[in-house]
C-alpha cells in the first residue's frame, strides 16, 4: 500500500507515503525497464483507491 496524501498516515506507514498538495491532484507513472504487458498495452495499472 501507497499513501499519496497530503497529510502523514503515521510515523510506522511513513516509509510508503509519498506526500501530495492540499486539495486535487494528479498522478503520473513512469515504468524503467517496462516488462511487455506494459508496452504492449496489455497490463492494467492497479487502481488508486479513495479511503475514507
Amino acid at each position: 500500500t501507497m499513501y499519496l496524501q497530503h497529510r502523514s498516515p503515521g510515523k510506522a506507514l511513513e516509509a510508503n507515503w509519498l506526500p501530495a498538495p492540499e486539495g486535487p491532484f494528479s498522478v503520473v507513472l513512469r515504468l524503467y525497464w517496462p516488462k511487455e504487458e506494459a508496452l504492449a498495452g496489455t497490463w492494467i495499472i492497479p487502481e488508486i483507491m479513495v479511503l475514507k
